[in-house]
């Protein structure tokens, strides 16, 4: 039987949740031991801080991730895979880009 891998977490640090300074942080700290994380480059939701959670196949985005709640909310979902209410109120859509109709 093969081990589950542990899941991948993204930061965001483009422009907007960049001035989260403090808050991203905080969520270091927190993902510190409990999963691979890393810096993103802008995920377009603009409502920082803004985490990308990849799972098995499945890839979340979660914005406004503020406060102690949402970062105790985050671990637990991180290492059991429960998603509290108020998480799953923070789950957004990853935004469609426009293609480009070059020649």
């Amino acid at each position: 039987m093969t081990e589950a891998k542990p899941p991948r977490v993204g930061l965001c640090v483009g422009p907007d949740c960049r001035k989260h300074k403090k808050r991203i942080r905080r969520l270091e700290s927190c993902l510190e031991g409990v999963c691979v994380w890393a810096h993103v480059e802008c995920q377009d939701l603009c409502k920082g801080p803004v985490v990308v959670v990849a799972r098995d196949e499945e890839q979340l985005l979660f914005n406004k991730v503020r406060g102690k709640q949402l970062r105790s909310d985050l671990i637990t979902y991180l290492t059991d895979g429960t998603l509290s209410s108020a998480l799953k109120k923070r789950r957004k859509k990853r935004k469609q880009k426009a293609s480009s109709g070059g020649s």
